[in-house]
């Protein structure tokens, strides 16, 4: 494995992560929200997919794609960076809401 994939991996990690909390906060407010809690629980959800979105259509995720030499890669290793990268082109054509 290549550094710049090493970094690559754990900035999706980073992010995927933040979108693993921000799907655990839609479960509870679908579920055992306390009552009153829907003003705070729609902002911190708002913000949670706003920073997801920016993060998987950054620059700096794009400069860590472009790093990346594919003709190095393991086919695993291949198959996890053509997804990466199939993701950001696909969520930069949609706007930050």
């Amino acid at each position: 494995m290549t550094q710049a994939f090493d970094a690559l991996q754990s900035y999706q990690r980073q992010t995927e992560a933040l979108g693993r909390i921000a799907q655990r906060l839609g479960w509870d407010h679908e579920t055992v929200m306390p009552q009153g809690g829907a003003g705070d629980r729609s902002e911190e959800m708002a913000a949670l997919e706003a920073t997801v979105h920016a993060r998987n259509t950054s620059a700096e995720l794009g400069d860590l794609l472009a790093a990346v030499c594919v003709d190095e890669l393991a086919p695993v290793e291949r198959r996890q960076y053509d997804l990466i990268q199939r993701s950001f082109d696909k969520t930069k054509k949609f706007p930050r809401i």
